[in-house]
């Protein structure tokens, strides 16, 4: 409908009348001013909807700033973190080269006594086998017995280092002391030092406290080498079963599988706290 047409009102009594130019022309004016109002309301919208979402991108861009300026200072810390630790491997380094200095001073000192040592344990070797030589060597238990009068049943021990509680449980039982710590007459002998004991010359039924080359696995350092060493020789990796073990005085490679292995765990664990957003010490 053309709004210059005649506008038709109808009544009451079913007739029509004619709308006059003035009544047009406030119609058109309020028409005009609902739609310049819808207009208006929807500017606004519009505005409101530029501006809400204006907001939210500087809020992630604000957010992106933050989270860049908090790896900027993740990786300066632990930038600092490395120069500390450098600093700190040198100090060890130094300190290192120092005490092998020193161990190296004693390890020759040791030499030295070990060779004067030895020389003296030669010679009471050469004189005890003497003095055994001149008692008969009697090397037979059965002719020891009959020598000291005592009946075949019975066993012999040999103490050395005092131990009075085992003596005492020993002689308890009946057995009989061999105080010649030398002799191979013993069906059990008890001493200090894996070295005080002939373990080639051992016999069937004879027990000792000590057992050749125990220090291969009784020691720290033992153990650990002879479990790296499974690799090569039974093709064994002891790192499946044994804890990471590195004997540091032993030489400059283990020294430095040791820092390396450090500075990897070390690491891992960074990447860990960062990862579950902890505060990285």
């Amino acid at each position: 409908k053309s709004p210059y047409a005649p506008n038709l009102r109808p009544v009451k009594e079913g007739k029509e009348i004619i709308e006059t130019p003035e009544e047009r022309e406030r119609s058109l004016i309020k028409s005009r001013e609902a739609a310049s109002l819808i207009v208006s309301k929807q500017r606004q919208l519009l505005e409101q909807l530029a501006e809400k979402k204006m907001k939210e991108a500087q809020k992630v861009a604000e957010a992106k700033e933050k989270e860049k300026r908090k790896r900027h200072a993740i990786r300066e810390r632990a930038r600092q973190i490395g120069k500390v630790h450098e600093l700190k491997r040198l100090k060890r380094k130094e300190e290192l080269e120092r005490v092998q200095a020193e161990e190296e001073q004693e390890e020759e000192m040791a030499r030295q006594k070990k060779t004067v040592a030895q020389f003296n344990e030669h010679r009471m070797l050469q004189l005890s086998q003497a003095r055994n030589h001149t008692n008969l060597e009697i090397t037979e238990m059965s002719e020891w017995k009959k020598k000291h009068k005592i009946g075949a049943k019975t066993k012999i021990f040999i103490i050395t280092g005092g131990y009075e509680d085992v003596r005492q449980a020993l002689e308890e039982r009946g057995w009989i002391e061999n105080e010649d710590v030398d002799s191979v007459c013993f069906d059990f002998k008890w001493t200090v030092k894996s070295r005080d004991i002939n373990h080639e010359c051992l016999r069937d039924g004879q027990i000792v406290n000590h057992f050749a080359k125990n220090t291969e696995i009784t020691t720290k350092c033992g153990l650990s080498t002879n479990m790296n060493n499974l690799i090569s020789h039974a093709s064994v990796d002891s790192d499946s079963f044994f804890p990471k073990c590195y004997v540091v005085r032993q030489n400059q490679d283990e020294w430095d599988s040791f820092v390396e292995e450090y500075r990897m765990i070390f690491a891992e664990s960074v990447l860990k706290m960062f990862a579950d957003g902890k505060a990285i010490p």
